[in-house]
């Protein structure tokens, strides 16, 4: 029997169905946009050994795991081998990022603890260039990303909450955000390209090896979450020590909007464990013996509001909309901006 000639192209329609927990922030900064503004995405998440570029520093520069974007599938096994790149090495993890999906996210969570790695949230800005700067990084060759942590402005909203919640310390500074919502399904359907390759087997038999070479999303709807979904989600923060009080404030949130956290929400959920900038977690935390230790108030600015929910930043300048501040005023916690004590 002669073996068949050539390539096979198949397409088969398969439908996929994620429980995601998309960000409020980027999915309120894209609704009803104009033509002319650009829509804010956040990119996937990309994870990084990064040491610090301070000046002074060498040769015992602190490093630190940076974690940035939306996560998706991948975004675990990004973890995981850069984990087993740091060797014996317990490095914390800096997490800036608005969700993603939900699974994923638990994942992480679940590894994160089971390592006893720290978390904290904060931005990494890298010098001279970011990781996705070919012609940059191809000047800087193999040398070590450098890099230097910003607490500044810095979330980690929707299903990001589930890796933080992973985190055996949980450093949440007042220039940082934590945000909850309900869940989401999406369902798509996609058509995809294989490309089958003949073979014989060694009982004769003619068989194909099969690789995909295209996908393209036909439809996607979005649909509310089964109850069941948040069952798994409760189990999981009480197996990771977090407060009950944390899912009434997720469920009583629409997918489509996001709770931020006041410091009192952090401290009684649990959720931060540490009112201390995730910058003092590369360099080594001091709080008190509770571990709930504001970091020294400056002036008369103690807290900066949250980000607004029809506006959102991710590693750099926001699109079409800004989050504007007013130095002298200061933030209580609970939302509210109030004028500076006379």
């Amino acid at each position: 029997m002669a073996m068949p000639r050539g390539l096979l192209i198949v397409r088969a329609l398969v439908v996929i169905t994620l429980i995601s927990v998309p960000a409020g922030v980027a999915a309120a900064a894209s609704k009803a946009p104009s033509r002319k503004t650009p829509v804010a995405v956040e990119p996937p998440m990309r994870v990084y050994i990064v040491r610090s570029a301070q000046d002074g520093c060498e040769p015992n520069c602190p490093e630190w795991i940076a974690a940035q974007g939306r996560v998706e599938p991948g975004s675990l096994g990004r973890f995981k081998k850069v984990l087993s790149e740091t060797g014996k090495r317990n490095l914390p993890v800096l997490i800036h990022s608005g969700g993603g999906l939900a699974d994923e996210a638990l994942a992480i969570g679940r590894l994160l603890r089971s390592k006893g790695i720290d978390v904290g949230v904060a931005k990494t800005t890298f010098t001279p260039c970011a990781p996705e700067a070919a012609a940059c990084r191809k000047k800087e060759g193999k040398k070590p990303l450098r890099g230097v942590p910003d607490a500044g402005f810095s979330v980690c909203a929707s299903s990001c909450a589930f890796i933080l919640a992973g985190g055996t310390r949980r450093f949440v500074g007042a220039p940082a955000f934590v945000g909850v919502h309900r869940g989401a399904m999406i369902q798509k359907k996609v058509l995809q390209t294989f490309k089958m390759t003949p073979y014989r087997a060694r009982d004769g038999s003619v068989k194909y090896k099969r690789k995909l070479i295209k996908e393209k999303v036909i439809s996607q709807r979005q649909t509310r979450a089964p109850d069941k979904t948040y069952d798994k989600y409760k189990k999981y923060f009480v197996e990771m020590g977090i407060g009950k009080d944390i899912m009434p404030l997720l469920l009583a949130t629409p997918n489509a909007s996001i709770h931020w956290l006041t410091q009192e929400e952090l401290r009684s959920t649990r959720i931060a464990t540490h009112r201390v900038d995730a910058e003092q977690l590369v360099l080594g935390a001091t709080a008190a013996e509770d571990g709930w230790a504001d970091p020294a108030v400056t002036g008369t600015v103690i807290e900066t509001p949250p980000p607004a929910t029809d506006c959102t930043q991710f590693g750099g300048s926001p699109l079409g909309c800004s989050w504007q501040f007013t130095p002298g005023a200061s933030f209580d916690g609970s939302g509210a901006v109030s004028d500076p004590p006379q």
